[in-house]
């Protein structure tokens, strides 16, 4: 959310180790710094999400989709900036207690011990583990949210010529695929008859529609039946599916010719 709204990442490092520290050090900037059009409500959801302490996130993705809806409302108009109070010191050094001495050493000779070593500062490794665990649980939140949410539905291309298909598809996010041609005595010809998966179905985004395009009604050659008899040449075209109508007219010049 916070790149969708600034056009950039909160925080840039050189490994994702460097990130994760930071994320998990630095204070996360103000949505607002970048554009201050954008409403205090609205980066409050941002700087929630991300709270150091995750008692003052929010409970459930229910109650951030809820405080998001209203994040554009009038009413929240005069929001104050959300000030996360813990998770302020989580960067200082945890120094450790020190062991104390096991009595059996205590008793040894001076010269039987061991020279004392420096001491070491507490190691770090267990707090960048740590910060690389949680990016890694929210990278896979987001991944989840957004495989859920990445289907979309099939616009109706039926009437549509080739272009204006691909033109649909491609601000559908969605792109054309196979395209291919029959007949039909309904569409019109260069018109797409049906799509494939069909109108209003679900699919993945960036999925490939193929379409059927009409090449108008299938014609026929009728041959020239000019003195054959009525009744044969009647069966013979409505056996094909033609509709025969009888019209009859007097020969005048030639009496033998029935037409």
């Amino acid at each position: 959310m916070f790149e969708l709204l600034t056009g950039s990442v909160p925080f840039e490092g050189e490994s994702a180790v460097s990130i994760a520290l930071k994320h998990f050090q630095e204070q996360m900037p103000f949505v607002r710094d970048f554009d201050p059009r954008i409403p205090q409500a609205l980066e409050n959801v941002v700087l929630k999400a991300t709270a150091k302490d995750p008692n003052e996130r929010y409970t459930s993705v229910e109650a951030m989709a809820a405080d998001l809806k209203t994040s554009l409302s009038k009413s929240r108009a005069k929001e104050v900036r959300f000030v996360p109070t813990a998770g302020e010191n989580l960067d200082e050094t945890k120094v450790l207690p020190q062991l104390s001495t096991p009595p059996k050493l205590a008793q040894q000779p001076e010269a039987d011990k061991p020279a004392k070593k420096p001491s070491k500062k507490p190691k770090k490794w267990p707090w960048i583990v740590a910060a690389v665990i949680a990016v890694i649980a929210l990278i896979g939140v987001g991944a989840a949210l957004a495989s859920g949410g990445s289907k979309t539905a099939v616009p109706d291309l039926r009437g549509m010529t080739q272009a204006q298909a691909k033109t649909t598809l491609t601000s559908q996010r969605l792109s054309l695929g196979s395209v291919t041609h029959a007949y039909s005595d309904t569409i019109s010809e260069d018109r797409i008859i049906r799509s494939h998966p069909a109108a209003n179905s679900k699919v993945k985004t960036d999925a490939t529609i193929d379409v059927v395009i009409s090449k108008g009604p299938k014609l026929y050659q009728i041959a020239d039946y000019t003195g054959r008899s009525y009744s044969d040449v009647a069966a013979m075209l409505e056996k094909r599916g033609f509709t025969v109508k009888k019209n009859s007219r007097r020969a005048t010049r030639n009496p033998s010719v029935r037409l």
